[in-house]
């Protein structure tokens, strides 16, 4: 595959076993891992690829995090995993996604994966964590949209 916003071309990646060179092949790698539906995987590549490679590196070394989709409505199982010396992570997002235009979709995931690096806090003490979500997937490229009704009421 190949995604237009991807900041890095040749990575090592040393903790995928045999190493790759381009950074898309380390994100479909490790995207492979998870059940995710084809455009949610879509979707959530190109976010990750628009990641600073040390937070990339941070989630793809982490084997405990996860990340899952669901059809809402329906029960379904969050894959949790406990880490090591500190709390599993997990994105979920939702199957509607696929049909959300593309920068609403991506602003969620990006959103989702802001409060999986901060671990649901704020980036300083007091800071809710929301907006601290919502200025970390800034500072990625996915500023929140402006004239949504999610952007406006805050619902993902």
């Amino acid at each position: 595959m190949h995604y237009d916003n991807c900041q890095f071309s040749i990575v090592n990646c040393f903790w995928l076993d045999p190493p790759y060179h381009s950074i898309v092949t380390c994100i479909d790698t490790w995207l492979d891992s998870f059940p995710l539906d084809a455009s949610i995987r879509a979707r959530t590549a190109e976010v990750l690829c628009a990641l600073p490679q040390s937070i990339l590196t941070d989630f793809i070394e982490d084997p405990s995090f996860s990340i899952c989709d669901y059809e809402p409505g329906k029960m379904f199982y969050v894959p949790m995993q406990l880490g090591h010396r500190r709390p599993g992570r997990a994105v979920v997002l939702k199957r509607t996604l696929r049909t959300r235009p593309i920068d609403f979709a991506r602003w969620v995931i990006a959103h989702e994966f802001a409060h999986a690096h901060l671990r649901n806090g704020g980036r300083f003490p007091g800071e809710d964590p929301e907006h601290a979500a919502d200025a970390l997937a800034a500072t990625w490229g996915f500023p929140k949209p402006s004239g949504t009704r999610a952007a406006l009421s805050g619902e993902l």
